[in-house]
């Protein structure tokens, strides 16, 4: 939110088009992203054994999104 909040009032365009990026304007590592994701489901209450690991999510999500129809770009 922060991020956003910034690049629109600097009228910051990504020309990478990323959905995130570190502080200083770097793609996140692997490793950032899966400690991320860990500790904020750690915060949420979610047992380790019933956490879900990034690409799990991206399935997960592409699942979701090809249920509703979304197709992906060809």
């Amino acid at each position: 939110m922060e991020q956003s909040k910034w690049q629109l009032a600097n009228k910051y365009r990504d020309p990478e088009n990323t959905v995130f990026k570190s502080a200083d304007h770097k793609i996140p590592s692997d490793t950032g992203c899966i400690k991320t994701l860990t500790l904020i489901q750690d915060e949420i209450g979610i047992p380790r054994k019933e956490q879900i690991a990034t690409r799990g999510l991206r399935h997960t999500l592409a699942s979701y999104l090809l249920s509703k129809g979304v197709l992906p770009n060809s």
